[in-house]
């Protein structure tokens, strides 16, 4: 009885989604449109994704699995900038690489088939992040700034709570400040790089020089 009630509410939401997306028309111009063939562009994307900006959507996402389509909330975009745009429309573009929604809903089945086991749903939250984490470091690893990334999760986010940021951690708690935390702490790494590490190891070899020669005793 539990699988079934949980089966008839996921399946009843499904279908609030598809009837919604069935209204809304396609995007195929306009400054989202531009972006999404720039970033499909950059991955080479083989499968065909369709754009879509419903009203009724608080986040960005993506919808399907056969023929999945790129969900971008309207007026979510307006006060992005092109390279955060980009960067939102990468990480998704990079879940339908990954089948991730197929996974999602396998994993959803399993929930729903041992729903009385607490474990089961504490295994589905942390596989949840897990795949968001791998797709943060997937879009970093494509040479896009990480504090523009960043700024693009917090301006997400914003949207989400309808402008009241200083609510956030009361939806997501601590997930995003460490989701945060990672994508800023990989700016750092990333950009030293080259002659900086080439200035710390000539330091280095320097002090174990002065170190050397200052062992040796002085010519009598």
């Amino acid at each position: 009885l539990g699988c079934l009630f949980l089966t008839t509410i996921w399946v009843r939401r499904r279908g609030l989604v598809k009837a919604l997306l069935a209204g809304t028309p396609r995007v195929a111009v306009g400054r989202e449109a531009d972006s999404y063939r720039r970033v499909s562009g950059w991955m080479r994307l083989k499968r065909p994704v369709e754009l879509a900006m419903p009203s009724g959507f608080m986040e960005p996402g993506v919808w399907g699995i056969r023929q999945p389509v790129l969900l971008l909330p309207q007026g979510m975009t307006k006060e992005m900038t092109d390279a955060e745009l980009e960067s939102v429309i990468l990480h998704e573009l990079i879940h339908v690489e990954r089948r991730d929604n197929l996974i999602a809903a396998l994993q959803r089945v399993l929930c729903y088939l041992f729903w009385f086991h607490p474990l089961v749903w504490i295994l589905d939250r942390k596989l949840l992040l897990e795949r968001e984490r791998v797709c943060d470091e997937l879009v970093l690893g494509m040479h896009i700034d990480s504090s523009v990334y960043a700024a693009s999760i917090v301006k997400v986010t914003r949207f989400c709570l309808g402008g009241k940021l200083a609510g956030a951690s009361c939806v997501t708690g601590p997930d995003l400040k460490r989701r945060l935390e990672m994508i800023l702490k990989t700016t750092i790494l990333a950009r030293f790089t080259g002659w900086h590490w080439t200035l710390v190891g000539a330091a280095a070899c320097s002090v174990l020089l002065f170190s050397i020669v200052a062992g040796y005793p002085p010519p009598s």
